[in-house]
């Protein structure tokens, strides 16, 4: 009985893997049939062949595991840059008039520019992106004399983009309507408001004045003597 099951433990490995011949295998099988010891043996190499099997779904779990951990912390992070990014808005949309920035005097030559328009002198904005309304500030003695005193203010809706950086929603040019540029001059006040047309004789405007918002004055943008670019006027 001895030599026998040694025999049929030097088949046992072949025997689980699958791979002896038919006569081995029903060799194996009738000699388990009545031993007990072999029987325990197969049952022992199929229980060691399959560890590796657990060990791959204990490491699948653990990959579950992690992928969650990684994605609730992904989450978090997105519910923390959305709630800056909606407060950041707020703030900068609240209180922009605040910390509107001072343009200074080259900058402004790139913000705003004086053009006339059938004799009427008007500023002229390209884009309002980050430069502000024009808010004219002048007295009314100011105004009698021909001069022009202005600066930028907010522009209303102002928020940030996703790289935290200010933009306006305003992006269209703007002409903003000073007065004559010689005596006689008019506006038509469908150009101005778009309402029916109608005609104003205007002031004569010797001077325009970029201040900051405090009302310093920063430069004179145009004066009395110089030609200012001379637009057609829109229909």
């Amino acid at each position: 009985m001895k030599k026998e099951c040694e025999m049929i433990n030097d088949l046992l490995p072949l025997y689980i893997d699958g791979v002896c011949s038919e006569e081995s295998k029903k060799l194996v099988e009738e000699h388990m049939k009545t031993c007990d010891s072999c029987r325990k043996t197969a049952e022992q190499m199929k229980s060691d062949l399959a560890l590796p099997m657990k060990d791959s779904a204990d490491v699948k779990g653990f990959r579950k595991f992690v992928n969650k951990k990684v994605w609730g912390r992904a989450l978090i992070i997105i519910v923390i840059f959305a709630v800056l990014w909606v407060v950041g808005n707020w703030a900068v949309t609240s209180h922009w008039s605040e910390v509107w920035p001072e343009i200074g005097a080259e900058g402004i030559q790139e913000n705003v520019e004086v053009v006339e328009m059938d004799g009427a002198l008007y500023l002229h904005q390209s884009a309002l992106l980050g430069s502000g309304q024009i808010v004219t500030i002048s007295t009314g003695e100011e105004l009698e004399n021909g001069i022009v005193r202005f600066y930028l203010g907010e522009q209303g809706l102002t928020s940030l983009d996703p790289t935290g950086q200010s933009r306006s929603w305003q992006l269209t040019e703007s002409y903003h309507a000073l007065g004559g540029h010689r005596e006689g001059a008019t506006i038509s006040s469908a150009f101005a408001s778009g309402d029916e047309e109608e005609t104003e004789s205007l002031p004569v405007i010797r001077k325009v004045v970029y201040c900051h918002k405090d009302g310093t004055e920063v430069t004179v943008l145009w004066e009395e003597g110089q030609e200012p670019k001379i637009l057609e006027a829109q229909k």
